[in-house]
């Protein structure tokens, strides 16, 4: 197995400076996203990035906060996977989510904390682990949403897309996984390893 990196993580445990938070996310939702988000803002703010000065104030408006907001077809190879890609006008760092097993970028639950994520001033990208094609066979056969190396390789596909992307290849770069999608983001992290600053999983 993969030697995990010092990546701060909620729910997972790495010796060198890492936290363990101890959380039920069905009985404490406030609390999950606020450690999420607490955490990922400490860490995409290390070196200064995300200053005061990359912070959504109170009273901007939110046009003002979804400068961009797009829908983006991401090509992978053979493959392409549909994204959304949201970055508020000013912002710290980029999160990448890894939704959990049999769902999409449209998790209500995944929708909501990166709502929170961006009204703190952080941008986020909620994508597809599987192309319209592998999710219709994967909702008879169900292996593909349990192959973590096959999501883990997407995810570190996505991330090199974005650090060629002239909007985001600057930004510092956060996972938030849930389910399958955090198994998946502790091994892209691991591989990666100094290109992530913060993994929520």
């Amino acid at each position: 197995s993969p030697e995990f990196p010092a990546h701060d993580a909620i729910g997972s445990f790495r010796p060198a400076s890492a936290r363990k938070f101890s959380h039920d996310s069905a009985k404490s939702p406030d609390f999950f996203v606020l450690s999420a988000l607490i955490l990922i803002g400490i860490q995409l703010a290390k070196t200064g990035i995300g200053s005061r000065k990359g912070m959504v104030m109170a009273n901007t408006t939110h046009d003002q906060q979804m400068r961009m907001a797009q829908d983006v077809s991401i090509s992978l190879g053979s493959i392409s996977l549909w994204a959304t890609l949201q970055l508020p006008a000013e912002n710290s760092g980029l999160v990448l989510f890894a939704h959990g097993s049999g769902s999409t970028r449209f998790s209500p639950r995944n929708q909501f904390v990166a709502q929170v994520m961006r009204e703190a001033g952080l941008g986020t990208l909620l994508f597809d682990l599987l192309t319209p094609e592998e999710e219709t066979i994967d909702l008879q056969t169900r292996h593909l949403r349990f192959d973590i190396p096959l999501l883990a390789r997407r995810l570190v596909a996505v991330t090199g897309w974005v650090k060629n992307q002239p909007e985001t290849s600057h930004l510092r770069l956060g996972y938030f996984g849930a389910s399958t999608g955090a198994a998946a983001a502790l091994i892209a992290a691991a591989e990666l390893n100094d290109e992530i600053s913060a993994v929520v999983s």
